[in-house]
């Protein structure tokens, strides 16, 4: 499992990440995202608005069905990257796919800006994790 570093951060290896892949693909199972190809890779860093702390994210093409989820190697101290905290942020992502033809067409419809809307969805994507991962807040 993944080690804290001397500077405090955490280092994930291979076979974190290939746990991490496997928490994605179940969850799409699970979502019935079966007609989608979600590929999982590492990343140094992931970009996008009001990912600042961000330790994964996801880009999709919604008319191909495709997907590739990122996640770091490297997360903040305070972030322990145990299996929970995995599939959490597995979860997290894949909700982002399962929401995805839904946000586009809303993002095109309504007069959000998109830090508005991002926000909006990261709402709805809590409220989703804490019912599928049966948690409290």
């Amino acid at each position: 499992m993944a080690r804290q570093l001397p500077n405090g951060k955490w280092k994930l290896y291979k076979k974190d990440i290939k746990k991490y892949e496997r928490y994605c693909h179940l969850w799409a199972e699970a979502l019935f995202l079966h007609a989608w190809n979600i590929v999982v890779s590492p990343a140094d860093v992931i970009t996008g608005p009001g990912d600042d702390d961000a330790v994964s994210g996801v880009d999709y093409d919604i008319f191909n069905k495709e997907a590739e989820i990122s996640i770091i190697e490297e997360w903040p101290e305070n972030m322990e990257p145990d299996d929970l905290a995995l599939m959490e942020c597995a979860l997290h992502e894949v909700l982002h796919i399962l929401l995805a033809p839904m946000t586009s067409m809303a993002l095109e419809r309504c007069n959000f800006s998109e830090r508005q809307f991002n926000d909006l969805e990261h709402d709805a994507i809590k409220n989703l994790s804490v019912h599928l991962m049966n948690r409290e807040n």
